[in-house]
Protein backbone atom coordinates (compact mmCIF):
# COMPACT_ATOMS: atom_id res chain seq x y z
CA UNK A 1 0.00 0.00 0.00
CA UNK A 2 1.41 3.49 -1.06
CA UNK A 3 1.28 5.96 1.69
CA UNK A 4 -0.27 9.44 0.71
CA UNK A 5 2.18 12.76 -0.24
CA UNK A 6 3.33 14.30 2.33
CA UNK A 7 4.60 17.78 4.01
CA UNK A 8 7.79 17.37 5.73
CA UNK A 9 10.57 19.25 7.53
CA UNK A 10 13.93 17.51 8.25
CA UNK A 11 15.53 18.57 11.45
CA UNK A 12 19.42 17.79 11.86
CA UNK A 13 23.06 19.69 12.10
CA UNK A 14 25.01 21.62 9.87
CA UNK A 15 27.29 18.95 9.83
CA UNK A 16 24.86 16.70 8.01
CA UNK A 17 23.61 18.71 5.77
CA UNK A 18 24.92 15.88 2.43
CA UNK A 19 22.42 13.46 4.25
CA UNK A 20 19.37 16.29 4.72
CA UNK A 21 20.40 16.77 0.90
CA UNK A 22 20.12 12.97 -0.01
CA UNK A 23 16.82 12.22 2.17
CA UNK A 24 15.14 15.62 0.86
CA UNK A 25 15.65 14.85 -2.68
CA UNK A 26 14.24 11.43 -2.66
CA UNK A 27 11.13 12.93 -0.24
CA UNK A 28 10.74 15.53 -3.15
CA UNK A 29 11.06 12.85 -6.17
CA UNK A 30 8.64 11.08 -4.85
CA UNK A 31 5.79 13.36 -4.62
CA UNK A 32 6.41 15.12 -0.86
CA UNK A 33 6.28 18.68 -0.23
CA UNK A 34 9.32 20.43 1.73
CA UNK A 35 7.73 23.10 4.11
CA UNK A 36 10.72 25.04 4.80
CA UNK A 37 14.14 24.12 3.81
CA UNK A 38 16.67 25.81 5.72
CA UNK A 39 19.81 24.75 3.91
CA UNK A 40 18.66 26.69 1.41
CA UNK A 41 18.81 29.93 3.17
CA UNK A 42 21.50 32.44 3.94
CA UNK A 43 24.10 30.93 6.49
CA UNK A 44 23.83 32.43 10.39
CA UNK A 45 27.25 31.39 11.00
CA UNK A 46 28.48 35.43 10.23
CA UNK A 47 25.37 36.78 11.73
CA UNK A 48 26.49 39.51 13.82
CA UNK A 49 22.84 41.05 15.12
CA UNK A 50 19.88 38.62 16.36
CA UNK A 51 16.98 39.68 14.02
CA UNK A 52 18.40 37.70 11.15
CA UNK A 53 18.91 34.27 14.10
CA UNK A 54 15.25 35.09 15.28
CA UNK A 55 13.54 35.54 11.95
CA UNK A 56 15.02 32.05 11.27
CA UNK A 57 13.61 30.61 14.48
CA UNK A 58 10.09 31.53 13.87
CA UNK A 59 10.64 30.16 10.28
CA UNK A 60 12.22 27.09 11.38
CA UNK A 61 9.40 26.53 13.70
CA UNK A 62 6.75 27.54 11.18
CA UNK A 63 8.45 24.73 8.79
CA UNK A 64 7.83 22.15 11.65
CA UNK A 65 4.34 23.24 12.27
CA UNK A 66 2.90 23.16 8.21
CA UNK A 67 4.82 19.63 7.98
CA UNK A 68 2.57 16.50 8.33
CA UNK A 69 5.97 14.43 9.48
CA UNK A 70 9.15 16.28 10.97
CA UNK A 71 12.36 13.67 9.87
CA UNK A 72 14.85 13.96 12.03
CA UNK A 73 18.66 12.88 11.00
CA UNK A 74 20.63 12.07 14.11
CA UNK A 75 23.14 13.30 15.23
CA UNK A 76 22.07 16.70 15.80
CA UNK A 77 22.39 20.05 18.29
CA UNK A 78 20.13 21.83 19.63
CA UNK A 79 18.10 23.36 17.06
CA UNK A 80 17.52 19.74 16.11
CA UNK A 81 15.86 18.81 19.66
CA UNK A 82 13.64 22.31 19.69
CA UNK A 83 12.40 21.31 16.48
CA UNK A 84 11.58 17.60 17.88
CA UNK A 85 10.18 19.11 21.36
CA UNK A 86 8.60 21.51 19.02
CA UNK A 87 6.77 18.21 16.65
CA UNK A 88 5.92 16.78 19.12
CA UNK A 89 4.05 19.52 21.29
CA UNK A 90 2.18 19.59 18.31
CA UNK A 91 1.33 16.08 17.80
CA UNK A 92 2.96 15.49 14.50
CA UNK A 93 4.39 12.35 13.11
CA UNK A 94 7.95 12.11 13.71
CA UNK A 95 10.34 10.09 11.86
CA UNK A 96 13.61 9.94 13.48
CA UNK A 97 17.17 7.89 11.81
CA UNK A 98 20.44 7.48 13.86
CA UNK A 99 24.12 6.46 12.21
CA UNK A 100 24.60 4.62 14.94
CA UNK A 101 22.40 1.22 15.80
CA UNK A 102 22.62 1.72 19.21
CA UNK A 103 19.80 4.60 20.43
CA UNK A 104 20.44 8.45 21.66
CA UNK A 105 20.08 8.42 25.62
CA UNK A 106 17.06 10.95 25.44
CA UNK A 107 14.04 10.19 26.62
CA UNK A 108 12.05 12.06 24.03
CA UNK A 109 13.23 9.77 21.37
CA UNK A 110 11.06 7.04 22.66
CA UNK A 111 7.51 9.29 22.77
CA UNK A 112 4.86 7.33 21.34
CA UNK A 113 4.70 9.71 18.54
CA UNK A 114 8.53 8.99 17.42
CA UNK A 115 9.19 6.45 15.05
CA UNK A 116 13.03 5.79 15.89
CA UNK A 117 15.32 3.83 13.62
CA UNK A 118 18.99 3.96 15.46
CA UNK A 119 21.52 2.27 12.28
CA UNK A 120 18.96 2.16 9.42
CA UNK A 121 19.23 4.13 5.80
CA UNK A 122 16.43 6.48 5.75
CA UNK A 123 15.99 5.94 2.16
CA UNK A 124 15.52 2.10 2.72
CA UNK A 125 13.09 2.31 5.10
CA UNK A 126 11.37 5.16 2.85
CA UNK A 127 11.46 2.97 0.25
CA UNK A 128 9.84 0.17 1.67
CA UNK A 129 6.92 2.55 3.43
CA UNK A 130 6.40 4.49 -0.09
CA UNK A 131 5.85 1.82 -2.57
CA UNK A 132 3.34 1.63 -4.86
Amino acid sequence: MKLAPKKFYIATSLGNVAEHHRVRDWLVAHGHTITVDWTEMESLKSTDGTEKLMERAVVDLEGVYQADVVVVLLPGGAGTHVELGAALARRKEVWMFGQHKEPYRCVFHYHPDVGYFPGVDPIRLLERAFKP
